[in-house]
């Protein structure tokens, strides 16, 4: 003797996998959305010799706030600036010709409120640094120019789950289309 709740339980299965079948098949992709906003700040050229000038730029200051800039590793003052009314901060600075080479911090600091950005930055060795100043490996674009390094291509960072998901989707519709033939071989037996 059959009971109602069994045809009613197979019936609830098929449906639920032909729901979930839907919901997977017309899901957008979620690879679509905005690129979070660039570093607070920039330093350009990132990579120098000693005695060059680096330029930066920094955001998220309060309007006209004083500024100090620093290398990092052994603290060196590099100079002072101030924010503008927007809360940013642009400025050139020279790395002396006594900074040893290897990887650096370069902070830009404010009090009340207080801030704290950095950013990396190479020194070459003297011995790397041509005789105009431009490091082997990059292009001046002017003569005299400190030139700049080309910047990578950014990183993938993820893999396409497209496939698994659709197999998925397939799979979840085969078991909804299974349990519905299930029911009607026992409905009608």
């Amino acid at each position: 003797m059959r009971t109602f709740t069994g045809r009613a339980g197979l019936a609830a299965m098929a449906a639920s996998a032909v729901v979930g079948a839907v919901t997977f098949v017309s899901a957008q992709p979620a690879f679509a959305a905005q690129y979070p906003p660039g570093p607070p700040l920039v330093l350009e050229p990132a990579v120098v010799c000693p005695g060059d000038s680096v330029t930066f730029h920094a955001d998220g200051f309060a309007p006209l706030q004083p500024t100090t800039a620093k290398l990092l590793s052994k603290a060196l003052l590099l100079g002072h600036f101030n924010a503008d009314a927007q809360g940013d901060v642009d400025g050139t600075v020279e790395i002396p010709s006594n900074v040893r080479s290897g990887k650096h911090t370069f902070r830009l600091d404010a009090r009340n409120p207080e801030r704290e950005l950095s950013a990396k930055l190479t020194v070459r060795k003297q011995n790397e640094c041509g005789t105009d100043g431009v490091p082997p490996g990059v292009v001046a674009e002017e003569p005299g120019d400190a030139g700049s390094l080309a910047q990578p291509e950014l990183a993938a960072t993820g893999q396409d789950d497209t496939l698994m998901l659709f197999g998925g989707a397939a799979g979840l519709a085969l078991l909804g289309g299974g349990a519905v033939v299930a029911v009607r071989r026992f409905g009608n037996s």
